[in-house]
This record gives structure tokens, C-alpha cells and sequence, in this order.
């Protein structure tokens, strides 16, 4: 592996690494991976799917558009397949695949309505799927994603959530009973409130 991707890739030596590190996207900045339980590596292994920022200095403004990069290990092709407007700084939009490497997940912001969804696209065709839900983590399988309201993350999590307006945010008083955990059928596309966050509070520890 290191040799091959010695050939595609530049050897990346800033602070003495103790393990070897290329860098994948040497002509572009501002890109990053989504962490936390999911890898940008599809199923294959052959693509990383990545999210471009807007700017890497500066939180964004509602409405700026990100990219979705998807890196070929093979090759070194890197390539923006997508916008999106639901991009922040830690997570960007919270790429990752689904069941395999035809499903790639995003999310994106109606500019109009302000309201995230989540987006599975074909990298390779540009064939898109909608869904009422949005993505935070998906399950192995691609058949679900589970998300809280990203549009609320950022008031506690900055970084992990959307940036709409914060007029356009509606704040829970308390531990909400209309608010909690979704989850989406990416067959359907359809979102489902799967658990309160006044149910989640009552939980025994």
C-alpha cells in the first residue's frame, strides 16, 4: 500500500508523524473528513467522500455553499460532485456512505424555508435521492440515518450541527417533548421522531 500510494499521493512529513501519512487532496484546501463512529472511506475502499468549507477561517454565514469531494484511492482523481449549504466546521455536512459506494450521504439547508434534509447521491451518475430526515450518523447497512434537529446542535455543539438564521431556530424549553432523535428510512425517505428528548431525561442511568 505504501508504495502505491507514494506514486498517487504526497508524502506528508510536517511534525515527524510516527505512522506513514499522505495527503489525499493535495490541490485543495479547506477539506475535511466527518469523525466520531463513521469512516469517509466507502464500503469498496476505493473513495474518500469529503466535504470542501467555504472558508476555513471563519465560521460560515447561512447559505454558503460547501463542496462533497469524493477522492479515488486508485487514481488520486479527486472530484466535487455536489453543493450544499448544510456544512459546518467540525463535521462539515456530515458526509459518509451508504450500503455501498453508489451511496453517498449529505446534508443540505432550503435556503428558503431553512430547514435541512438529507441528500444520498451517486457520485458517479449524479442520480439524487431527498429525504425528509437528516443525516447524522447512518446505519451499516444504508437503510437508516439517525439525527437529532441540526438545526438546534449548534446551540450546545458548535461545529456539528447547520447554520441557518437564529430567527429561523426554535429553542426547547426544557427537555422537549416534541423534539428528540429521528430517524429516516432511506428507502422511503421518509423521518420518523423515534425518541423524545423528555424520554431519553427519564431514562435510568
Amino acid at each position: 500500500m505504501a508504495d502505491r500510494f507514494n506514486n498517487i499521493f504526497p508524502r506528508y512529513h510536517d511534525g515527524n508523524p510516527l505512522v506513514p501519512v499522505w495527503c489525499i487532496t493535495p490541490d485543495m484546501d479547506r477539506v475535511i473528513h466527518r469523525f466520531h463512529s463513521t469512516t469517509p472511506v466507502s464500503p469498496s475502499g476505493r473513495y474518500v467522500g469529503l466535504t470542501r468549507l467555504h472558508d476555513e477561517n471563519c465560521t460560515p454565514l447561512p447559505g454558503d455553499v460547501s463542496e462533497i469531494i469524493v477522492v479515488d484511492m486508485d487514481t488520486g482523481a479527486c472530484m466535487a460532485v455536489a453543493e450544499t449549504r448544510g456544512a459546518d466546521t467540525q463535521m462539515g455536512a456530515h458526509v459518509q456512505w451508504g450500503m455501498d459506494d453508489s451511496q453517498l450521504c449529505y446534508n443540505d439547508v432550503d435556503t428558503e424555508t431553512w430547514n435541512p434534509f438529507g441528500i444520498i447521491i451517486n457520485p458517479f451518475t449524479g442520480g439524487k435521492k431527498i429525504l425528509e430526515g437528516t443525516i447524522y450518523t447512518v446505519s451499516p447497512d444504508g437503510k437508516f440515518a439517525a439525527s437529532p434537529c441540526l438545526k438546534r446542535t449548534g446551540i450546545t455543539q458548535a461545529g456539528y450541527g447547520v447554520i441557518v438564521p437564529r430567527e429561523n431556530i426554535r429553542f426547547n424549553n426544557g427537555a422537549a417533548d416534541d423534539d428528540g432523535v429521528y430517524i429516516t428510512d432511506s428507502s422511503t425517505g421518509e423521518k420518523n421522531l423515534w425518541h423524545l428528548l423528555k424520554k431519553l431525561l427519564e431514562m435510568p442511568g
